[in-house]
């Protein structure tokens, strides 16, 4: 009834059944009583930069983390970090094959010396060999979720190639 005759600003069930129990437990006056030595929301300027430069230097850092580091509470955390800086976690995009200059050149290499035996031979192309292989993959030690991290909405999301194929061969 009271959520009909007053809409949003009508205080909760639980809020209600709180200040019934001091009530009865004696209390008489109705404002706020003033908390010790806390400020009255963790959300202030100072916390606001250190948790940014935090986040900057450890962006895998976890809401948990960040709230035991900087001592507020975890909730307070991260809406500092959602709606103040406006960052979200972002997962690590996946790369078919990350590949260094020296593998590329050699990649780039062995494809002209195909094309070009293939011109100046006529049945090279028919005398390659081609078989099924099964590769051993190696093991990932993070997670997608661990790996994410607090990104802004215009940087780029980073990025991870997919797992490596090992040494070992088996054939």
């Amino acid at each position: 009834m009271l959520n009909k005759a007053f809409g949003d600003s009508c205080m909760s069930k639980t809020q209600a059944y709180e200040w019934y129990k001091e009530f009865n437990a004696g209390r008489e006056i109705v404002e706020y009583l003033s908390r010790s030595n806390r400020p009255s929301s963790s959300t202030i300027a100072d916390n606001i930069d250190k948790n940014k430069i935090l986040l900057l230097e450890i962006r895998h850092m976890s809401v948990r983390d960040l709230a035991q580091e900087r001592d507020i509470s975890t909730m307070s955390s991260y809406r500092i970090l959602s709606d103040i800086l406006g960052m979200k976690r972002v997962a690590e995009r996946l790369l078919p094959k990350e590949l260094n200059v020296l593998q590329k050149e050699h990649r780039k290499q062995v494809a002209l010396d195909m094309v070009s035996r293939a011109d100046s031979e006529p049945n090279f192309m028919n005398r390659i060999i081609t078989g099924g292989e099964t590769w051993v993959y190696e093991y990932d030690m993070q997670t997608s979720r661990q790996s994410s991290e607090w990104r802004y909405d215009d940087e780029p999301k980073p990025k991870k190639p997919r797992q490596s194929r090992s040494k070992v061969k088996v054939m």
